[in-house]
């Protein structure tokens, strides 16, 4: 690391260069106009001002007084600091935070962290290993599975970031031994590291983090919620944090003690958040519902007959989706909603709710049926979710593809279209978008989905498990029953040089002369 010495006889001969300049015309080397309280060359040029440096600090107006939001052990200062971190900590702001969503919290990436950043030293390194991490991505093309071993440093950017990542958990550590109370900004870490582990392939280090980061919102004596949210803004973030949390839990189905009954499906919402909320509640349960079939009919055949108890709670949860859809679309029409509604983060949120629905409600309405065909009565579903999915990816990626968003918001949806919606020319869109949007969604990576994707389409549609996809399909038909997957997983197995190999095993149904059907298994190398 360059010291800080060696960096104060860098620069132009002649004149030094003003101290006193905005933030944000000290991290690209041009001289600031210096106008208050905003810098106009900043202005004029589409960028925020980032604000003054006066005496070490950062002249922005504070979180919140006598707030336990931050606890910095020193100021954060751009005179003292390595080149390559603001160089990172500049990458960090144009391109990580706003490809970051609004969709699940405003304030967190937009905000939060890079003000926070400033002044709390185990936040600044998480955000420099992050930004690294982002700049020169670690994770693999292959499939991770969650307990697979870590990868090992491959390079000095790697490396880099690994540096940052320890000292930042080592300041997060010496901080929480010397209080007892949980801090946000603890919390906040958590979701940054978790961002980290996620870069390099770690998927049972983040889940373990995530459950670190809920227990953290609910470390009291009596078990409640932490009381570290005092003030309305420190509740407002709080509400932030749990959401994140939330929508990782929802993507990963892991359980949450945030659960809560369904209570407002039946009402129109009064706002996109309420019908987020409420859509996990569903989702949650929906889980539990498919985790039960899965276990039963694993093991029935063709001709297969539900229970009453189970095509009871079928019935149910649609029941259930119908009427939250019909409330999301009252909430929808209201001339007032339609008058707020001046930029594309609405928009996106409501499609990003619309393809989580359709996902959910198919599965949930088709789950019961032995016959891969009855996912074709969706179609209209498949095409509207693709759609959605398009508007979503769109919005993220105005200049270039981000790498990675903390929330999920469309690559495990699109996935489940491109398998499951046999319509040759709706499931080549899905795979599209796959290779457009977000390279990585939390631990879902697009291109290695698209990868598999791709090759259930080319087994499906060529009937052979030696099937090749083509960009363009050859017929509009749909393929048959006998050809079409209906249980498919990655697993790794010991290749023939006896190193751990990722397979794809698949299940099909074939009909014999006899009419009968029996399950064939497949499993093939990826």
């Amino acid at each position: 690391m360059t010291s800080p010495e060696a960096l104060s006889r860098r620069g132009r001969l002649g004149a030094r260069k003003s101290n006193t300049g905005c933030i944000t015309c000290k991290i690209r080397k041009v001289k600031c106009d210096e106008r208050h309280p905003a810098c106009q060359r900043c202005l004029a040029t589409g960028r925020k001002c980032d604000g003054y440096i006066h005496n070490g600090n950062i002249g922005r107006t504070p979180l919140s007084t006598n707030s336990t939001m931050v606890h910095p052990a020193r100021p954060t200062t751009y005179a003292n600091l390595d080149r390559v971190e603001l160089q990172s900590f500049e990458f960090f702001m144009r391109r990580f935070v706003p490809s970051s969503t609004r969709i699940v919290d405003g304030q967190f990436w937009h905000q939060l962290v890079p003000q926070i950043s400033h002044s709390d030293p185990v936040i600044w390194d998480a955000v420099i290993a992050l930004s690294c991490l982002t700049q020169h991505p670690q994770y693999s093309r292959a499939f991770t599975l969650p307990d697979r071993k870590k990868p090992p440093i491959v390079n000095e950017e790697h490396r880099r970031a690994l540096t940052w990542y320890g000292r930042s958990m080592a300041g997060l550590r010496k901080r929480i031994e010397q209080t007892t109370a949980q801090s946000a900004s603890a919390v906040i870490s958590c979701i940054l590291y978790i961002c980290i582990e996620c870069l390099q392939d770690n998927v049972a280090e983040a889940t373990a983090l995530w459950q670190r980061a809920i227990e953290m919102m609910r470390s009291t004596a009596g078990g409640q919620v932490a009381k570290w949210p005092a003030t309305q803004l420190e509740r407002s973030l709080a509400r932030g944090v749990r959401d994140l949390l939330q929508n990782m839990a929802a993507s990963q189905r892991i359980r949450t003690q945030w659960e809560r009954k369904s209570d407002k499906s039946n009402t129109p919402f009064q706002t996109l958040p309420d019908a987020r909320d409420e859509l996990f509640v569903l989702l949650f349960e929906s889980h539990d519902f498919i985790v039960d079939v899965m276990k039963i009919i694993i093991s029935q055949g063709k001709d297969w007959t539900p229970p009453s108890e189970l095509s009871f709670r079928q019935q149910s949860l649609q029941s259930k989706f119908l009427r939250w859809h019909e409330a999301l679309e009252t909430m929808m029409m209201k001339p007032e909603l339609e008058c707020a509604q001046d930029d594309s983060h609405e928009d996106e949120h409501y499609s990003v709710l619309l393809v989580t629905y359709g996902q959910y409600f198919i599965t949930v309405c088709t789950i019961l049926n032995m016959y891969e065909t009855a996912f074709d009565n969706f179609l209209p579903m498949f095409q509207s979710m693709v759609d959605h999915a398009g508007h979503v990816v769109a919005a993220g990626s105005k200049e270039t593809r981000p790498v990675f968003i903390f929330e999920t918001r469309v690559i495990p949806q699109l996935f489940f279209v491109a398998t499951k919606c046999r319509h040759p020319v709706v499931r080549r869109q899905a795979i599209s978008l796959l290779r457009t949007g977000a390279e990585v969604e939390n631990t879902w990576k697009a291109d290695t989905l698209a990868d598999i994707a791709e090759r259930v389409v080319g087994t499906e549609e060529s009937g052979s498990i030696d099937g090749v996809f083509c960009p363009e399909p050859s017929t509009m038909e749909l393929p048959p029953e006998d050809h079409r997957m209906c249980r498919d997983r990655i697993i790794e197995l010991p290749g023939p040089d006896g190193q751990p190999t990722n397979f794809h095993h698949f299940e099909t149904w074939k009909q014999g002369e006899n009419q009968m059907w029996c399950l064939v298994k497949h499993l093939v190398k990826v």
